[in-house]
């Protein structure tokens, strides 16, 4: 196709609606426990010395995600993965990068107790969970139980299926909208083949005698701060203007980049 535009949309079924999500027998969408698992998420009480929350690797105003290549973990600790985008989290069928977790509740335990990243102990945190009162009255309403394991991890699970993104461009213009999509989408502009970019590296061009410029690929990306990513996003069109499902509530979507997101 020479261009966005189409005459004639037909669209699958499959891709024309969101499905609904899936829900495991015992953990069905509860208020209470969504909002205990908020809570749990924002709180650094979750790591050994209480330092880092899932939000400080899952940032709202970058669609849950992070603007760095690898996070940094309790005391610094650097690990071997980045943190993805946690929008759309609950249609996914399975998780981390190997697809070895096929729960998003076991999911969550391995953040928690992974050395480079949190370093707790689950036994540990339900016993520091049920000594805070806030805490302890909390669990209770959710589950008329105290901080476990298996409550621990369901109520954070509860939270992050909410974070559900489907505003695109492309969900509307899979639902039938032909003027959703109308050209390529916004990037920088490529500068001429001679001339030299910053941090980029020459390379041939496509005929005999042109030059292009890329990023070196034997070196890793270098982070970028988050004030620039920030503004790089700004700069993007179609940024939200209201919350995401139960979870961005104040935040809003002040800068959430549409290709961070992740259809089901």
């Amino acid at each position: 196709m020479s261009s966005c535009e189409r005459n004639n949309p037909e669209v699958p079924g499959t891709l024309s609606n969101w499905p609904e999500m899936s829900y495991p027998q015992d953990n069905q969408p509860d208020a209470s426990k969504i909002n205990l698992g908020r809570q749990l998420f924002e709180d650094p009480i979750l790591s050994i010395d209480s330092s880092i929350s899932c939000a400080s690797c899952h940032k709202s105003q970058i669609a849950f995600a992070d603007n760095l290549t690898v996070s940094p973990g309790v005391e610094g600790r650097l690990g071997v993965r980045n943190s993805p985008s946690l929008l759309n989290i609950g249609y996914q069928p399975y998780f981390m990068r190997e697809g070895g977790v096929p729960t998003l509740e076991m999911q969550i335990l391995v953040p928690i107790q992974e050395h480079n990243e949190m370093a707790f102990n689950m036994v540990l945190l339900a016993n520091r969970l049920n000594q805070d009162s806030t805490y302890k009255k909390l669990f209770l309403q959710a589950f008329n139980d105290s901080a476990t394991a298996y409550t621990i991890t369901r109520s954070i699970a509860q939270y992050e299926r909410t974070l559900i993104y489907k505003d695109a461009d492309i969900d509307a213009y899979i639902s039938g909208d032909n003027n959703a999509i109308t050209g390529p989408a916004p990037g920088p502009e490529p500068g001429p083949e001679h001339e030299p970019r910053p941090g980029y590296e020459p390379v041939p061009g496509p005929e005999p005698g042109q030059q292009q410029w890329r990023l070196p690929i034997d070196e890793p990306q270098q982070s970028q701060p988050l004030e620039t990513w920030n503004l790089r996003l700004e700069q993007n069109e179609g940024l939200l203007d209201h919350g995401l499902g139960l979870g961005l509530g104040d935040n809003g979507g002040d800068a959430l980049k549409r290709n961070n997101t992740r259809r089901p």
